[in-house]
């Protein structure tokens, strides 16, 4: 019976660390904070005169951090009178209200944007 007991602990505290080390989520993140910021940085980008298109359909892939802590990469990609790119970089494992984007927004041949969005700046604190 201990014997049996001692192998179902381990299995347990195999599974917990494993959850902690290789599944722990990226961050609290929700996708929807990106796209957010996303759409917040094309505003701003054009009202500094980028005349970034608001009607295009992003596709969107993800690059996770190889560890907790590290950089995640959302890259979208679109197009509306030729290609639009736009990188959106975050640390990994941060809370919400210390989670920073980094964005870059781009066409063909040039960066047009680079700026960072902020918590504040995604959900405005009184």
């Amino acid at each position: 019976m201990l014997r049996k007991t001692s192998f179902i602990l381990l299995i347990v505290s195999l599974v917990a660390v494993f959850m902690l080390l290789g599944c722990s989520p990226q961050s609290p993140t929700l996708p929807d904070d990106i796209d957010r910021a996303r759409d917040l940085a094309i505003a701003k980008a054009n009202n500094t005169g980028s005349n970034v298109p608001t009607d295009i359909t992003w596709a969107r892939e993800t690059i996770p951090a190889s560890v907790l802590g590290g950089t995640v990469l959302v890259k979208y990609s679109g197009v509306s009178n030729g290609n639009w790119y736009i990188d959106v970089t975050y640390t990994s494992g941060l809370s919400l209200e210390n989670t920073d984007y980094d964005v870059i927004i781009r066409d063909e041949t040039q960066v047009l944007w680079h700026e960072v969005i902020t918590y504040e700046d995604l959900y405005i604190v009184y």
